[in-house]
């Protein structure tokens, strides 16, 4: 099997995540647990806040369908601001470049790569 990364590819990847986020966002808000997740959705993108140690704090989905604009960073920074928390994004190195270079004149950092691995299912063999 051959699977080679593209932009329909890795738009739908993160549409997963984000599809992901909002259902994981979604359980946990109606469970009972006292504490709520919160996120805010623009520019086909979704930044998630669950708290100071919650693991999908970050904004995914961004410059996949389009180029990204200093207001939509705005309104990112801000959110993540009102909770005391660092902006973090994930970028897909598909990104509209446009967030590279946003992020890189606001002094963003990358802090390391993540990674998702594909298994055809009907082709695979076990060994």
């Amino acid at each position: 099997m051959t699977l080679f990364l593209n932009k329909k590819l890795a738009y739908q990847i993160e549409n997963d995540v984000i599809e992901g986020n909002k259902e994981l966002i979604e359980a946990w808000n109606t469970s009972g647990f006292g504490t709520s997740v919160e996120s805010l959705e623009l520019a086909n993108a979704l930044a998630v806040y669950g708290g100071t140690d919650c693991p999908i704090n970050e904004a995914v989905g961004l410059g996949m369908s389009s180029p990204v604009d200093e207001e939509t960073l705005d309104e990112i920074e801000h959110f993540y601001q009102a909770h005391d928390h660092p902006t973090v994004i994930r970028v897909c190195p598909l990104a509209h470049p446009s967030l590279v270079a946003l992020t890189k004149n606001r002094g963003y950092v990358l802090n390391g790569f993540s990674y998702r691995w594909v298994l055809d299912l009907d082709a695979w063999i076990p060994r």
